[in-house]
């Protein structure tokens, strides 16, 4: 199992695309913190609450969406790659159980859905704590909550990459 978990790894760290979803996930998550800070306590609705509020603070750090979008494309792209590119036969060669190959590839989109959603707390959470107190405003959520919020996005894109994994390999195209 630790070989096919290997090989999973060696595919995935010799191609571009996570890097550009990690990318992609990291930009679009900073341009929807910076923009849910930058309304807050605007008044434009009822749900933009002041920064200086724990549900205004709360606004901004549950931002990490598109880092959990991105992990869950990761994770379909690793299932449905190798039947695009007429791969998985030799894959399948290779490793003649299924299970096998489909586990070592939910346990390696996990892997990498945790590293979307650290970048996606990261991010999140820098810009809401950044704008926050450079609005001069107290920070209003303790930082056990705080990590929370972090451990969830981590958390949740983990489990969405391998929930894109075996979706993937059900519909393979």
């Amino acid at each position: 199992m630790t070989t096919a978990i290997r090989a999973e790894m060696l595919k995935l760290t010799t191609i571009r695309l996570p890097l550009g979803l990690l990318a992609t996930g990291s930009v679009l998550t900073a341009a929807m913190a910076l923009l849910t800070a930058a309304r807050a306590g605007s008044g434009a609705s009822m749900a933009d609450a002041p920064l200086n509020t724990a549900a205004g603070l709360t606004g901004v750090l549950a931002t990490s969406y598109f880092a959990m979008i991105m992990a869950t494309v990761l994770g379909v792209t690793i299932a449905t790659g190798e039947f695009r590119h007429a791969t998985a036969t030799l894959t399948y060669l290779a490793t003649p159980h299924r299970t096998q190959v489909i586990t070592a590839k939910a346990v390696t989109a996990f892997a990498a859905g945790l590293i979307f959603g650290l970048a996606g707390a990261a991010i999140t959470t820098g810009i809401g704590l950044a704008v926050t107190l450079a609005k001069g405003y107290h920070v209003t959520l303790a930082a056990v909550t705080i990590a929370r919020y972090a451990a969830g996005a981590v958390l949740g894109s983990g489990l969405l990459a391998s929930l894109g994994t075996g979706l993937g390999s059900l519909i393979r195209s």
